[in-house]
């Protein structure tokens, strides 16, 4: 099955219902490097930029431009994109390391992150920037801190919660670390974790959605 990019485009009044939404769908053909996408990240500028198995690529709204290993990455497996306060991009590169992108000076290893080659997620925090690789192992600014944690993610109030194999974990400040809060069946594996707006929490398990529409356990929500 050939996979596709699809921007919708919010061009309709308000009171419009969804499927009246008009979408477009863009290709190889279109100049899209890969069929395979793993991330869409939009910058501080407007710029669209998709991570993909065949490079990085910046979309303007008309068209792409597109980078690879020639131009400077690690590798052509690009899995996540994260910009910085400084405006700079963080480049998971699959087996190239982290790199680092500056606008007109190009692509540079990341000399903070050079011992993690298989990154996957780059999570930037008020602690730092969270690493995970294909092994769910964490970083916390280039120091391992769990070999079980597949994302990181930050609530409203500030708080830090990882989830990832057997265990949904808190970050404790202190200790600069995380501690397992709720233990969850045993072979049960989250791999993301977002805030709803009234606070409940929506986890993603590989095989299934959870809803935390009551949260009893307080100690840990």
């Amino acid at each position: 099955m050939k996979w596709l990019v699809v921007v919708w485009l919010l061009l309709c009044t308000p009171t419009a219902t969804a499927q009246e939404v008009p979408t477009i769908r863009f290709t190889e053909k279109d100049g899209l490097p890969h069929a395979i996408v793993y991330r869409i990240m939009q910058d501080s500028k407007g710029y669209l930029w998709v991570s993909t198995d065949n490079g990085l690529s910046r979309f303007d709204g008309s068209q792409f431009v597109n980078y690879t290993k020639s131009d400077g990455l690690g590798s052509n497996f690009i899995f996540n994109v994260l910009e910085t306060d400084h405006r700079n991009l963080l480049i998971a590169s699959y087996e190239g390391g982290i790199m680092e992108y500056r606008f007109q000076k190009g692509f540079r290893q990341h000399t903070s992150f050079q011992k993690i080659p298989y990154p996957i997620d780059l999570f930037q925090t008020k602690y730092g920037l969270f690493v995970t690789d294909r092994n769910y192992n964490l970083f916390l600014n280039g120091k391992k801190k769990s070999s079980s944690i597949a994302a990181v993610f930050e609530r409203k109030n500030g708080d830090l919660l990882g989830v990832g194999s057997d265990c949904i974990f808190k970050f404790n400040p202190k200790k600069k670390n995380f501690d397992c809060v709720k233990t969850v069946p045993k072979g049960a594996f989250y791999n993301s974790i977002i805030e709803l707006r009234d606070g409940r929490l929506l986890i993603a398990e590989h095989l299934s959605l959870i809803h935390i529409s009551e949260p009893t356990r307080r100690e840990w929500l």
